[in-house]
């Protein structure tokens, strides 16, 4: 074996492979593609970014870095063979955010780290919550308030506007003199409305007579935020609407409630659909999932009917039971005077299950204790005639479920229903009462309340297969 030694001038130097680095490290730039920048520094797209890094020779690019906000970081590794090498990355999460950035060189050259940051705003302004008209000066002139509120940059409040539609023939715009439908009328114009506090107020506005059809008169309102995302939000003046009460609401889809609860919470607690979005349908307690579907657990009555109908025996006498059990009409069947006993309100802890194979139709009024619980199980649909005030029971239907139904096809009536259990509909419902006047605005047409017996009826549990234990707890506020 060799070692090579060479003395010059007394000095020994010894030969060893010498690293080669490159004469600096190389710079990555930053560039934004087919993206849409909206108002004040805000997108309102995902941000399409291209990082394009250049080594300086003899090195090539061996790997562009970066991460969104926080570690983990996100190496595209290179050969190293060229000079400029670049990435692209979508950026899409609503928000500011910072970009970190760099390039290392096949010489193991690394990049002082760069930043930048991406304000991100896809949404427009949403929802709609808690529309209230006030009655003022006669019995269709209304100034009307919106709650809406942007989470991401915030609402333009110099933004709001409005525009309306009665039903005197003219289409959507304003007249100049609000409180006068004689004044010129500017057809497709929107007026300035104000926004203070999360809240829309539209002043009193004529609404031109007292003819309270159905939806005859609509109000729009315009709201911007700052990154110029769009919102328009519809009131049906005079349109029918409901509320629950002790219990959650689900939706396959979205809400898009015409005209939603005046001054009142659509639910007590959670709204939650499965996508879509919600316009108009509030909870008490700001409790709402989005984008949480249920379709593949929601109850059929084949399903039902395989896990608790063989258990069911005919109803007694064609009437609704007083004694718990599973019951099964293999046809419609039709709640009247003749079907109701006589003593059914006062039958405590009563639980049954009744399955209708056919459309249930319910022609009269009928309550149970509030410690008694009927779930109707039915293939077709639910048709409550609106003449119907109150009813108990939590329905689970195949079809709709129809609550202002008529053969007539006339759908005033003087009263909302109550329902006193729960509805659940595999197509769709319908809450189409119309009330003679302007009473639509400030009474619901439906008030759906969850009673205790559906929590605590051991009999409807048994029935169910369920067993149920109860833990009292004390929730902090």
């Amino acid at each position: 074996m060799f070692k090579m030694r060479i003395f010059l001038s007394g000095i020994l130097l010894l030969l060893f492979p010498l690293a080669v680095k490159a004469a600096s490290p190389p710079v990555t730039t930053l560039s934004v593609v087919n993206s849409t920048l909206g108002n004040n520094g805000w997108y309102i797209s995902g941000v399409d970014t291209v990082l394009n890094a250049t080594a300086v020779a003899p090195a090539g690019i061996a790997s562009i870095n970066y991460y969104y906000d926080n570690p983990p970081v996100t190496t595209v590794n290179f050969l190293g063979n060229n000079l400029q090498e670049s990435t692209e990355k979508i950026f899409t999460a609503n928000g500011t955010h910072a970009l970190y950035y760099w390039a290392e060189d096949s010489l193991g050259s690394p990049e002082t780290t760069k930043s930048a940051t991406y304000k991100i705003d896809t949404m427009a302004p949403y929802p709609w919550m808690n529309w209230i008209a006030t009655q003022l000066l006669n019995d269709h002139t209304f100034q009307i308030k919106v709650d809406i509120s942007d989470l991401t940059s915030g609402i333009d409040p110099t933004s709001a506007q409005f525009q309306y539609r009665t039903d005197i023939g003219l289409p959507y715009g304003y007249h100049t003199d609000l409180l006068n439908c004689s004044s010129p009328f500017q057809t497709d114009a929107w007026a300035p409305a104000s926004y203070s506090g999360g809240k829309v107020t539209v002043p009193a506005i004529d609404f031109c007579n007292s003819n309270w059809g159905t939806c005859s008169k609509y109000l729009r309102i315009k709201i911007t935020d700052q990154a110029g995302n769009n919102s328009i939000g519809q009131y049906c003046i005079n349109s029918p609407w409901f509320i629950t009460k002790n219990g959650d609401a689900h939706a396959e889809l979205g809400y898009y409630v015409t005209s939603p609860a005046a001054g009142n919470y659509s639910a007590d607690y959670i709204v939650s659909y499965g996508g879509g979005s919600n316009s108009g349908f509030s909870s008490a307690n700001s409790w709402y999932l989005d984008d949480y579907p249920l379709d593949s657990i929601r109850p059929t009555y084949a399903s039902l009917f395989t896990d608790v109908g063989a258990r069911a025996v005919a109803l007694p006498s064609g009437r609704l039971p007083i004694i718990s059990g599973v019951y099964l009409v293999d046809s419609g069947y039709t709640i009247d005077n003749t079907t109701i006993p006589n003593n059914l309100a006062t039958q405590q802890n009563l639980g049954a299950v009744i399955f209708v194979n056919g459309d249930l139709t319910v022609n009269a009024h009928y309550i149970l204790h509030p410690s008694a619980a009927y779930v109707f199980i039915v293939s077709g649909r639910v048709l409550v005639n609106n003449s119907v005030d109150e009813m108990s029971g939590y329905f689970i239907a195949d079809g709709n479920i129809d609550l202002s139904y008529t053969s007539s096809g006339n759908e005033t009536t003087s009263k909302p229903i109550n329902v006193y259990g729960g509805l659940v509909s595999g197509t769709g419902f319908r809450f189409s009462r119309s009330f003679p006047d302007q009473k639509n605005v400030t009474t619901p047409t439906a008030i759906i309340t969850l009673q205790p017996g559906y929590f605590f009826n051991q009999a409807l549990m048994r029935d169910f297969g369920v067993k149920a234990y109860y833990k009292w707890a004390e929730v902090a506020p």
